[in-house]
């Protein structure tokens, strides 16, 4: 038997334009946390690496924790420690493309990742080698396997006999980096130089600084010294004088704890008490990246930096001392959100929004749960209005004018400042319920009018008579053709001929009696061939055929991110767009792309919730404020996503058994081909792909070859389990 695995990117999306040097700023990335809600060990974090697979390690204060964009997994690390030893504990991580995985704690014991037995083994322990009290702060691993301690008592290094050996005495180390066969060494008294031929002279570069960190630029020759609280320096290494660094705020005044290398402009520089900073390696120039002012979006959940990192992407991992992990994503998407300020008038009255249009005048108008706000662009005003209604349903009319649609209160037409020009009711006699899902104004400019419980309402424009159509629980309202509107209810959908009075109606549950679909419709979009793209409550999204009475049916199994499809719009480049009760979809040429990789798009979407504004952006209202995107600015894309096995768990045995067995399996795996005995028959396969930036976008389905007759479903989670096979 085979294990077969499909890993699902239908269509990737990426942001077209060119791409051009420029400084980092916060607006170029999109910020996720990670913290105990999402599995993290601990909210303090002190390093954080990234192996050759993509999967990041995170060093807290509680142990080791590997996260692969979707799962957290931690490991402790062994050993016989006092009480003494858990206070004030620092676990640091070091990875070598060529010896692997490297932990070590505050107290002077190293360990090593076995990739067979998925643990943490002891390697070594300072204390065995070294008298008296041991804090490690630096493990460094140079290209011919030689460990450097950096202690508070001085330099040190394994021999080849693994022993530990004194280099330089009577010294706080706190860094340590190599350039070829020269070590640079940060002290609690400034930076010494250390050669591999004349290990017993180092020589003193700087001195009067408690230097915390360093970073050797090799192509410039320039040394970047991060101080506890004297700033950031940085040495010309072949006149060993100090240049000036512009711009430096008063935050380089505490301990500089990371100096990261982003590219060859960039460097990161992580502040104790300060957030992160970008500096300019030609300008020598320093500028705020991100901390935790949250006047936008890209902010930290704590200023105390200890470790920045730079993942493959270019993505930034940022570990705080009390804030957990901030990622900040490369890939600024084209969307941006809206949604209700507590306690702030001038904002979205309330998150949850029914509907969204755009009038005359060009304001914007959205219709909550507590009325109407209208948010004017020129004046960058907002005004409430209709305080108290549930409005659902907008509708543009005349000189600024919109008509709104509420449940329980029938139909107001509002001015463009929001007064009341008119009121229609069911008490009143002009409607046939209060309760108001849509309203249209086809091309002679009459007003269509739809809702829960009552028969559809057509009336003339300006009020020259109306006219009632048998058609109820009517969920939308489209404009098809001068001639025809369609009405969308709870049993298929309805095709009205103003001219001639007469109604047909299609995608009944009637219809659809022997087929496994959903007749309750929500939105609708007319194709010029003679079919309809049909959003449903449950059943997904059909493509029916209005002649034939065939359709073609998308669901979550072809990607949609949920099966309640609550609008329907087409782009300038043909594409569908479609929002749902999970989040938006994107389908071109019959792919489909669910989007709730980006940001804040995974939300739960409001029927029939949407306006084409025109300044060509989408707009979307959902229960958790507005979505505003430009949908131009998305174009398909490839990326690398590589599949890989990560392990095998055979359940049922002993710990003798399955700790001799863990080392065949693993050696299994890395062949490419597992052969079990019979009586291991019910197992567990562990299985990944990682993009940071795309992580929302992969989706899984496997079938064991021989046994199971059926793909299964799409899942994120990376695991099959089998049992009795």
């Amino acid at each position: 038997m085979r294990i077969i695995l499909k890993c699902f990117i239908a269509l990737t999306l990426w942001i077209a334009g060119a791409t051009v040097r420029a400084a980092l700023t916060n607006n170029m990335f999109n910020i996720r946390h990670i913290g105990y809600a999402e599995g993290l060990s601990s909210q303090r974090v002190f390093s954080i690496v990234e192996d050759s697979h993509g999967a990041m390690w995170i060093a807290t204060k509680t142990g080791i924790d590997r996260y692969n964009g979707h799962i957290i997994k931690s490991y402790t690390l062994p050993g016989n420690f006092y009480y003494g030893d858990l206070a004030g504990r620092k676990l640091g991580l070091l990875y070598h493309e060529k010896y692997g995985l490297w932990a070590y704690d505050h107290t002077g014991r190293v360990y090593h990742y076995s990739i067979e037995n998925d643990c943490f083994e002891q390697y070594l322990y300072l204390g065995e080698f070294i008298t008296g009290e041991i804090i490690l702060n630096k493990l460094y691993l140079d290209h011919e396997g030689t460990f450097w301690f950096g202690l508070n008592k001085g330099l040190y290094k394994n021999d080849a006999d693994n022993r530990v050996i004194l280099v330089v005495q009577q010294k706080y180390v706190n860094d340590i980096v190599a350039v070829e066969k020269t070590l640079f060494i940060g002290t609690s008294t400034g930076v010494l130089q250390l050669s591999y031929s004349n290990l017993d002279k180092p020589r003193q570069l700087l001195g009067g600084h408690d230097v915390q960190t360093l970073f050797c630029d090799t192509t410039k020759k320039e040394l970047w010294i991060g101080t506890f609280n004297s700033g950031l320096l940085v040495m010309n290494l072949n006149t060993n004088t100090l240049l000036p660094l512009k711009e430096q705020s008063p935050s380089f005044l505490n301990p500089v704890r990371a100096i990261t290398n982003y590219d060859s402009h960039t460097l990161l520089i992580g502040i104790d008490g300060g957030g992160v900073y970008v500096v300019d390696r030609e300008l020598k120039r320093a500028h705020l990246l991100m901390n935790t002012e949250d006047s936008t979006d890209t902010f930290l959940r704590g200023n105390g930096i200890y470790a920045v990192t730079r993942d493959q992407q270019g993505n930034i991992w940022i570990g705080s001392y009390t804030g957990g992990v901030s990622i900040a994503i490369l890939l600024k998407y084209p969307i941006t959100t809206l949604t209700h300020e507590r306690g702030n008038p001038q904002s979205l009255a309330n998150n949850n929004v029914n509907d969204i249009e755009e009038n005359a005048n060009g304001e914007w108008w959205f219709a909550t749960d507590l009325g109407i706000s209208i948010w004017n662009r020129s004046s960058r005003q907002w005004n409430h209005c209709l305080k108290g209604a549930v409005a659902v349903t907008l509708c543009k009319a005349e000189k600024g004018s919109v008509w709104v649609g509420t449940y329980g209160d029938g139909v107001y037409l509002l001015d463009a400042q929001g007064r009341v020009i008119q009121h229609l009711s069911k008490q009143q006699g002009g409607l046939t319920t209060n309760h108001i899902f849509s309203i249209k104004q086809d091309r002679d400019g009459d007003l269509w009018i739809g809702g829960l419980d009552g028969s559809l309402l057509m009336m003339k424009k300006g009020g020259k008579g109306k006219q009632l159509y048998d058609i109820k629980w009517i969920q939308s309202i489209e404009v098809v053709d001068r001639d025809h509107v369609a009405v969308a209810t709870v049993n298929g959908f309805c095709l009205v001929n103003k001219r001639t009075g007469k109604i047909r109606r299609y995608a009944t549950a009637q219809e659809y009696h022997k087929q496994n679909t959903s007749a309750y419709i929500v939105a609708m979009l007319f194709n010029d061939d003679n079919t309809v793209w049909l959003g449903t409550e449950g059943g997904g999204l059909n493509l029916y055929d209005m002649q034939t009475r065939q359709l073609k049916t998308f669901t979550t199994s072809e990607g949609l991110p949920s099966n309640d499809v609550y609008s329907l719009q087409r782009d300038p480049k043909g594409r569908l767009w479609v929002s749902t009760g999970k989040g938006l979809a994107l389908i071109d040429r019959s792919h489909v792309a669910n989007l709730n990789y980006v940001g804040d798009i995974d939300k739960e979407y409001n029927k029939s919730s949407f306006a084409r504004l025109a300044n060509g952006k989408f707009a979307y209202g959902s229960t958790n404020g507005v979505v505003f995107i430009t949908p131009n600015a998305i174009t398909g894309t490839d990326y690398q996503a590589p599949l890989r096995f990560t392990g095998l768990t055979v359940d049922y045995l002993s710990e003798d058994e399955e700790s001799s067995l863990r080392p065949v399996i693993h050696n299994m795996l890395a062949q490419g081909r597992v052969q079990l005995d019979y009586g291991h028959n019910s197992f567990v396969i562990t299985f990944e792909s990682i993009n940071y930036r795309f992580q929302r976008d992969i989706a899984y389905q496997y079938i064991l070859d021989g046994y199971d007759k059926y793909w299964s479903d799409l899942s994120v989670n990376g695991m099959a389990q089998y049992t009795n096979v």
